[in-house]
């Protein structure tokens, strides 16, 4: 399995949205990188809050290396492009 594979994986676990809500992830996500990602477990993460926590925990401690805001940008972008 690919790094490729291995994000399409997680990818594929975020919840389908509204989407004025996905856009309010989007722009949490911006601001404080990771949070965003904490509230898909609130909003839909259901089965897959394990992997959400893990994510956004993973994104707000590499956001000083500019790797976590970046990472955090593009998933909240995914959410949105998701959105139903």
């Amino acid at each position: 399995m690919g790094c490729r594979d291995f994000f399409r994986v997680f990818k594929d676990h975020i919840p389908i949205l509204p989407h004025t809500t996905s856009i309010i992830i989007l722009i949490i996500n911006i601001f404080f990188p990771g949070f965003g990602t904490f509230c898909l477990i609130c909003l839909g993460g259901g089965d897959f809050w394990v992997e959400h926590l893990m994510i956004g925990l993973i994104q707000l401690f590499c956001t000083p290396f500019m790797i976590g805001w970046i990472w955090s940008l593009a998933w909240g972008i995914h959410t949105v492009r998701k959105s139903a």
